[in-house]
């Protein structure tokens, strides 16, 4: 089952960065846990990060939409591959199944005995 990301709103990411913005409230919504825990201990990186961040936070909105839209991708492409493998899977259990296989190996017994007394001449 794939995850839906909703793509991040730069007025909202606003709304958070400006009043609560050194608890790292906005890093949260942007989908950077690591980097909100940051700004939660240090005030917002001792207020330099938050006054950074003020100035970049329409990058940094575009970014995560970016990422996220990479990550759908990601999602979908492996979804088709999951599907590819069971095809194949199914392909080869029919092989398996098949008196062609049978065939085949026999064939292939044969022509290794033939090889082997190729070999000792």
């Amino acid at each position: 089952m794939a995850v839906v990301y909703r793509e991040r709103e730069t007025w909202l990411a606003y709304i958070l960065c400006f009043p609560l913005g050194i608890l790292g409230l906005h890093k949260f919504y942007l989908r950077r846990p690591w980097m909100g825990a940051l700004y939660f201990f240090t005030g917002g990186l001792f207020i330099v990060g938050w006054l950074y961040d003020l100035a970049t936070l329409d990058d940094q909105v575009e970014l995560c939409n970016y990422n996220i839209g990479k990550e759908d991708d990601l999602e979908e492409e492996i979804e088709l591959l999951e599907d590819e493998i069971l095809q194949l899977r199914e392909e080869i259990d029919e092989l398996r199944s098949a008196d062609e296989v049978t065939e085949l190996k026999a064939k292939i017994e044969d022509l290794q005995a033939l090889l082997r007394t190729h070999n000792e001449k």
